[in-house]
């Protein structure tokens, strides 16, 4: 009997060990983000038109001259740092007065705080139209916080993303944008999952982007060579950014 215990025992031990390992590689691994270029943040943040500034971790890309009364929470991708997304969105506020927040879920994984959302919408009161939406995994979570509160989320952006809940029978607008490069979600618009968004949500495809180049990273695995340069496939999202805000009213 004493040598059974003995050896549940063991067990025991095996079992918690293997747990603190398997912690200490999820931290490790999540807690090494990829992040934007040396000098980034600051050439977006030299734009007079914006303010760059730190929030709930990462950053708010707000408008100058005006007082926003449209937000957009934009949820990273798995392992990639807020900061990735400041040189896309900085643009785009400029021109849309629609202020972007990009906050730092935990581990850097939006899966495990996927209602981040309703944490930011309650510290800024004086915001009155809300957008979600997010990268890669970012933008499911986005999805299912859209799913929960039909009643205060008026539209969706997806980066390279997809719905892994059915939004098609809401009347949100949605944005889904795709890469023809983007071997980590799919090259086909099938990867998009159209069939879980309204029918009147706007899709594109854009020739040559992978999915690093929704933010300004490098090193994604699994991804394919872009055939366009970060610039162009910068100029293209904002544009079809700028144009969905505008379409706002």
């Amino acid at each position: 009997m004493r040598r059974d215990r003995v050896d549940w025992e063991r067990l025991g031990v095996w079992v918690i060990g293997l747990v603190v390992v398997a912690a200490a590689l999820l931290v490790g691994f999540a807690g090494t983000p990829y992040t934007a270029p040396p000098g980034a943040i600051e050439a977006t943040a030299a734009n007079p038109a914006i303010d760059v500034t730190s929030f709930h971790g990462g950053y708010a890309i707000t408008p100058v001259d005006t007082a926003p009364d449209a937000a957009l929470v934009f949820y990273p991708g798995a392992r990639v740092d807020p900061s990735a997304y400041v040189p896309v969105m900085g643009p785009v506020v400029a021109e849309s007065d629609v202020a972007v927040l990009v906050p730092r879920p935990r581990l850097n994984l939006a899966v495990l705080e996927p209602n981040m959302a309703e944490s930011v919408r309650a510290a800024t009161p004086q915001i009155e139209q809300w957008y979600v939406g997010g990268h890669s995994l970012g933008g499911a979570m986005a999805c299912r916080v859209a799913a929960s509160n039909p009643e205060w989320v008026e539209g969706v952006v997806l980066f390279g993303s997809y719905c892994d809940r059915s939004i098609a029978d809401t009347d949100l607008s949605v944005l889904s944008v795709g890469g023809t490069r983007d071997t980590v979600l799919g090259t086909d618009r099938s990867a998009l999952r159209p069939e879980r968004l309204p029918e009147n949500a706007t899709i594109y495809r854009i020739e040559g982007l992978n999915h690093t180049q929704f933010g300004s990273y490098a090193g994604q695995p699994g991804d394919s060579p872009a055939t366009i340069s970060r610039e162009t496939a910068h100029e293209r999202l904002q544009s079809a950014l700028v144009e969905f805000f505008v379409a706002r009213g």
